[in-house]
């Protein structure tokens, strides 16, 4: 199985870019788009990267120049690394851990992922 995993120092990734970017990738090397997973930091002082989900008079819209370039270096990423990949053993652990909820003031479990 191949997969593919990407952080990004922005503040948001569309529904839109994750998408490109994942036909893109696919495209150029054969990881299925289901195994790519792109996640972004939600710094509130990097670049905009949307501008359809909501108004705010204060923030730009985003920059389309910037965006075809972030999409670019996304996929570049992706593909370097694919080329660049040896084979590696992942071990996935999935631990139901006990969480206290303040306001509803009961215990909850939720479900922790952890890479080894």
């Amino acid at each position: 199985m191949q997969i593919g995993f990407c952080a990004v120092d922005v503040v948001f990734i569309s529904r839109e870019i994750a998408a490109n970017v994942r036909i893109r990738v696919h495209e150029q090397t054969g990881i299925p788009k289901q195994n790519l997973m792109i996640s972004a930091s939600h710094t509130h002082s990097g670049p905009v990267t949307f501008s359809d989900i909501f108004y705010d008079p204060v923030v730009p819209k985003a920059d389309p120049e910037y965006i075809s370039y972030l999409t670019n270096k996304l996929v570049d990423v992706y593909v370097k690394a694919f080329q660049n990949k040896r084979h590696q053993k992942l071990l996935l652990l999935l631990q139901m851990v006990p969480v206290w909820e303040e306001t509803a003031g009961v215990k909850q479990t939720s479900l922790i992922l952890k890479f080894l």
